[in-house]
């Protein structure tokens, strides 16, 4: 699906960061392809992940990407750093 919209699967209802996407226009879909969590266009999407539920299921993320085909030429993770020291969990997912 393609739309001039973020489009925003609606699973990430209630996600906090969506309060901050502002002076773009979102719109939640569940036809995102691939299972992706955002899709900016047909060749872009990110994949959401908060660095505190890493530290708990740190297999999470990987598994995902591993279980999942997205067809995008660029594929982002997201992630929000709700840690108190989120210098190791970013190291590890670089």
């Amino acid at each position: 699906p393609y739309s001039s919209s973020l489009l925003v699967h609606s699973r990430q209802r209630g996600n906090p960061l969506l309060k901050y996407f502002r002076q773009v226009k979102w719109e939640y879909s569940d036809l995102i392809l691939g299972g992706a969590d955002y899709s900016m266009s047909r060749s872009s999407c990110a994949l959401y992940l908060s660095l505190r539920y890493h530290t708990l299921n740190p297999n999470y993320i990987y598994e995902r990407l591993k279980t999942s085909k997205f067809p995008y030429q660029l594929k982002i993770l997201l992630c929000q750093c709700d840690i108190g020291e989120p210098s190791q969990a970013l190291k590890e997912l670089a």
